[in-house]
């Protein structure tokens, strides 16, 4: 007996993925954007018992279109979309002739009816019935439908839709892509972003923009922007000008070819220009792009403000290449080429990010340069680990050795010698501080000054810390006639003198920080300054500070006097690191992370969340090491991401950098004159350890 065994996948099909204005008595946009080059209210009028969107106001004109627009998100994997409807055409003027296209993200798809109409002297109307059918090719994960109309006689001849469908062609069952419904091919989707729908959450995810020519405008802005209309919302990063670029570095698995798609919208273009774009990869120009219009001058597809004064709207288009890649990190680019100065308020952005990628066979280690075992090749390969993460509960107390730094305006005050101290000398529940960059090599350090014990102390302590660890604790106990000097204070007979000498403290790193406090509570009485600090590194003594018997602020300008505790603030119902009390334009953030295995590369994630007003240039400061790694210009938009009443916005910053250093010192600050607070959450540190092979 013999038995017959089948296997087979389930082949894709057609699905109805979105419909609209498919009942008889439809009354609203049904979630759809409108463009329209009057200043009137778009309802449904019906026809024959049927109503159709727009009948009574979609007019246009022939170079100058009206229209509808819809985004569809999150399609299944699919080959192919198709949209079909029906239109008509309403002619209440004695000649028309009209001119109208389907637009599928940006390409013109169909443009079914240039006529010439002549109307009946017997009848008032003459209505025009008529459907269409579009099928693209398509495998994104985003889609944007555009339905345009016009006329030469404009006002005289209008526009309707009804029964509007949306499929999408989908992949056998289990695929991640394919060309038809019958098999999958080889294209893995790997990344995706840039992808939410809703302005408040749309998150950056690591992407910037930076200046790319050399021109005026060197400070480039990193902001969101919604494309919105009547009941359109739809954000997009960047909303670069003409001289700036958009760029994010991605990781990849194995893979020997990419395959590369987004949206990107031109905003507030003028009909008289094209705008050509480059994109690049790995700093390779791989494709260039031609914007631009066929139909007519753009549409608003975002917000549209009538004026007879000359048009101008937006241009919107997909990008869709491929090209060949092996590299584990793919760095991306894109930018125009013509910066026309007349063009300057021109702004453009992008979104729905996706790479697909050509993954190398499992038996290849490092990489490969096409399929199948013989394909594998030997190059750099790097393993990624999470090695510290911290803000990342839903709400957190734990500060993890973060310190903010929001320096106390210091003061000179007298105690016998010229003190450093703060307005009223120093107390507890504050540093006072130093960092500094050690240029030689070294192993050891060593720490002396002379501390000043003024008024009442009843046993609190003395703390030194050296990069956050401590190395030295005096105890304060009350002076008295036998060890005290008098009347330097005011609340007490006697203070006195206390030299503090810490030897030998191992230190090899080229960022020291030494931190100076005490452990008093709130209303205490006692007060302290400091005089003489010196430091050795090794053998070498270093010149000794405050010194002089007159000090004056440059003896003291690299140093703060700053509060050792904050408080959190809640933005959105989660906690974040800084805030309404703790940093503001004026303020840092630092930490050192210590013990890093042994690795080539780190990676740092965080996210920063600013409260401050619309369209202020903000710009944030990120030092690794005592060297700086990155400016970020950042311009809030009216958004209230924390609160109702606050305007706030976070942004995701994402950065990988050449390290080998087994600890980093962070430091977080921003560089402005505006009124602002800020915070941290989410941080995260993942090192890179290279593999190692022969070849």
């Amino acid at each position: 007996m013999v038995f017959l065994c089948f296997t087979y996948e389930v082949l894709g099909s057609e699905v109805v993925f979105g419909s609209s204005f498919t009942t008889n008595g439809f009354t609203t946009n049904e979630g759809w954007n409108e463009y329209v080059n009057r200043s009137v209210v778009l309802t449904a009028e019906a026809y024959e018992g049927q109503n159709y969107f727009g009948l009574n106001a979609f007019a246009g004109q022939l170079l100058n279109a009206d229209g509808i627009s819809k985004m569809f998100y999150s399609l299944p994997p699919h080959y192919a979309i198709r949209v079909k409807g029906t239109t008509m055409i309403k002619i209440t003027g004695e000649y028309a002739q009209n001119m109208g296209g389907i637009i599928v993200d940006g390409k013109i798809s169909m443009t079914n009816f240039m006529r010439v109409y002549y109307r009946d002297p017997n009848n008032q109307n003459i209505y025009i019935k008529s459907n269409f059918d579009v099928t693209e090719f398509h495998h994104a994960t985003s889609a944007l439908i555009q339905v345009q109309f016009g006329s030469d006689e404009k006002n005289q001849t209008y526009y309707g839709l009804r029964d509007f469908y949306f499929y999408v062609e989908t992949c056998p069952s289990g695929c991640e892509s394919c060309d038809n419904a019958l098999v999958c091919n080889s294209w893995k989707l790997q990344y995706r972003s840039l992808i939410g729908q809703q302005i408040l959450t749309f998150d950056t995810e690591g992407w910037f923009i930076s200046t790319k020519f050399n021109n005026a405008d060197k400070n480039t802005y990193m902001s969101l922007e919604n494309c919105h209309s009547t009941s359109f919302d739809t954000p997009y990063f960047g909303f670069g000008l003409l001289n700036q670029q958009i760029t994010k570095t991605i990781e990849l698995p194995l893979h020997y070819k990419v395959k590369i798609s987004y949206h990107q919208l031109l905003y507030d273009t003028l009909p008289r220009y094209s705008y050509n774009w480059v994109m690049e990869i790995d700093g390779i120009i791989i494709t260039t792009k031609s914007f631009g219009f066929i139909l007519s001058t753009p549409p608003h597809l975002c917000i549209f403000e009538y004026s007879d004064a000359g048009p101008s709207g937006e241009i919107y288009d997909s990008i869709k290449f491929e090209a060949s890649h092996t590299k584990q990190f793919l760095t991306y680019s894109t930018y125009p080429t013509n910066y026309i100065f007349s063009d300057s308020k021109i702004k453009w952005g992008i979104r729905d990010f996706e790479v697909y990628i050509k993954k190398c066979d499992v038996s290849c280690i490092y990489s490969c340069k096409g399929p199948g075992p013989q394909g594998c090749i030997d190059d750099v390969r790097y393993n990624l680990f999470l090695f510290y993460s911290v803000f990342t509960e839903t709400t957190f107390t734990n500060y993890d050795g973060w310190q903010m730094i929001k320096a106390t305006p210091l003061s000179i005050k007298n105690c016998m010698d010229s003190l450093v101290a703060a307005a009223t000398f120093f107390q507890g529940g504050n540093y006072f501080q130093k960092t500094q960059q050690l240029t030689q090599t070294h192993t050891s350090i060593s720490i002396s000054f002379t501390f000043y014990q003024i008024d009442q102390f009843t046993g609190e302590k003395l703390f030194v810390l050296v990069d956050d660890v401590e190395v030295k604790q005096v105890s304060l106990i009350t002076a008295t006639i036998n060890d005290g000097l008098p009347f330097c204070g005011s609340n007490a007979d006697y203070d006195k003198r206390i030299v503090v000498n810490i030897p030998g403290i191992a230190h090899s790193q080229n960022i020291l920080i030494v931190q100076i406090y005490t452990n008093q509570l709130a209303g205490a009485t006692g007060y302290w300054g400091i005089r003489n600090f010196a430091l050795t590194i090794d053998k070498r003594q270093m010149p000794t500070e405050f010194t002089d018997y007159i000090l004056d602020s440059n003896d003291y300008k690299d140093w703060v006097y700053t509060p050792t505790t904050f408080q959190l603030t809640l933005c959105s119902s989660k906690t974040f690191f800084g805030g309404t009390s703790s940093l503001d334009q004026n303020s840092s953030l630092r930490k050192i992370i210590k013990n890093i295995p042994e690795h080539e590369k780190i990676k740092i994630q965080f996210k920063i969340v600013l409260k401050a007003v619309t369209d202020q240039n903000i710009i944030l400061v990120f030092d690794i090491d005592g060297k700086r790694a990155f400016e970020k210009y950042l311009q809030p938009k009216t958004m209230k991401y924390c609160d109702a009443s606050t305007n706030s916005y976070f942004y995701s910053i994402e950065e990988i950098y050449d390290h080998t250093n087994s600890q980093v010192f962070l430091l977080i600050s921003t560089s402005n004159s505006v009124s602002m607070t800020w915070g941290i959450r989410d941080f995260k540190l993942s090192y890179y350890e290279r593999l190692i092979y022969t070849g």
